[in-house]
Order: C-alpha cells, then sequence, then structure tokens
C-alpha cells in the first residue's frame, strides 16, 4: 500500500471516528410494509381537535384535522372561483391501524394500501374530504400534489393555537393529545 493510499484510509478512519463521537450517524429507512410508503421530509405537532374552515373554490390548499382517538379529516379545495381551472389533487396518506375510511368526492379514484390510501381527485368549487381511524395518538404521513407539483405551503394545520403550513412535502404529523 503506498503512503498516499494509507494517508487516506487513517485520514477517512479519523473522519469516521471524529462523526460517531459527534453523534453523527446514518439511520436506515423506516420499516413499512408498504412500498409505497413516503418517507417524511418534515415532522409537526398538530393541536388535536382543531378545525379548519376553507371557502370553495376561492382557495387551493389541503387542510388536516384530528379530533381525538384516532379520528382524521383531510379536506381539499382549489381556487376555481379564481383561476377558472380545476385543480388535480394526489393525495398519499398513511397511519398505523387505519379503519373507518370514508371519502367525499365528486369524482374521486380511491386505492387502499397496506397501511393506509391514495386519492385522486379533480376539484373546482367543492370540498373534497377523507376521514378515517387510525391507532390513537400515532403519526399521519401525507404526500399531496396539485396539478402534479409539490406545494407544502398549501397543506394547512393547527399548530400551537394557529394555522401553519407544511415545511415540505411529505410530512409527517403527529396529534398533540391522542
Amino acid at each position: 500500500m503506498s503512503s498516499r493510499s494509507l494517508h487516506t484510509l487513517l485520514f477517512g478512519c479519523a473522519l469516521l471516528a471524529t462523526s460517531a463521537s459527534m453523534g453523527c450517524w446514518v439511520e436506515p429507512a423506516p420499516n413499512r410494509t408498504d412500498p409505497g410508503h413516503p418517507v417524511a421530509t418534515s415532522k409537526a405537532v398538530l393541536d388535536s381537535g382543531r378545525t379548519l374552515v376553507a371557502a370553495p373554490g376561492d382557495g387551493a390548499g389541503v387542510f388536516v384535522t384530528y379530533s381525538t382517538e384516532g379520528q382524521w379529516q383531510v379536506s381539499w379545495t382549489c381556487d376555481t372561483n379564481l383561476s377558472h381551472q380545476p385543480c388535480a389533487f394526489d393525495l398519499r396518506i398513511y397511519v398505523d391501524g387505519m379503519t373507518d375510511l370514508a371519502l367525499a368526492g365528486s369524482d374521486a379514484r380511491l386505492t387502499r394500501t397496506a397501511s393506509g390510501f391514495t386519492v385522486q381527485t379533480t376539484t373546482s368549487t367543492t370540498t373534497d374530504t377523507a376521514s378515517f381511524r387510525g391507532t390513537a395518538g400515532a403519526p399521519a404521513t401525507i404526500a399531496v400534489t396539485i396539478n402534479g407539483a409539490s406545494y407544502p405551503q398549501f397543506l394547512f394545520y393547527v399548530a400551537d393555537g394557529k394555522v401553519a403550513t407544511a415545511a415540505s412535502l411529505p410530512i409527517e404529523l403527529t396529534p398533540s393529545i391522542p
């Protein structure tokens, strides 16, 4: 082995040892049974028991609420009154122990997966909604596109008593009270 190769190897080992001592490591991806389960790029706590009200047709957005005991509601609207165009929504939602899925939407295409569901709709001046139950207190991972693009600023929830938006998508939302 040349002295340069040995120097590179020793530098790499020293760098690895320094990183390990500073608490730096690589974690594996979550072990999910559903290969379509998105890995959250951001995480947040949403206030349990809060509601969000949107004016259908006046603004595009996805609105996430959690009451208690595992009950979630995700609603979405479009800005058709302003844009004169409908919005194509594609939502992927995952939560442990999902049951009691109910969907209200004009042309929703629903696909259930091992740990959640996907829904595609074209929405204009209505509010479409998915309600479901998961394990109480379990986080929900939500990925959304509108017209094929990701807009985290259009995913709304309540945190610390204020309306908040996703930092990035997919997002993992954990209820404040199970």
